[in-house]
């Protein structure tokens, strides 16, 4: 699932979700970015660490993508 969040006078983030604990970008996600030039790629998957991935994309757990989301 890609999803696209925004906010007044931000630029937008990515973030594509996914069930597994071995995440992999789709073509979708790569597409989107290149259109939208989001300020933060995230992959939210439901494992706990994070690290980064190609292309300026942070795997991210998604208890700790909640934390960010709720401090914005």
């Amino acid at each position: 699932m890609l999803a696209v969040l925004t906010g007044k006078g931000r630029k937008p983030w990515a973030i594509e979700i996914k069930r597994s604990h071995d995440p992999k970008l789709t073509r979708g996600f790569h597409v989107a970015c290149q259109d939208l030039l989001p300020e933060a790629k995230y992959l939210v998957y439901p494992g706990t660490e994070r690290f980064p991935l190609r292309y300026g994309v942070q795997a991210i757990g998604i208890r700790e993508m909640c934390r960010i989301v709720s401090n914005l």
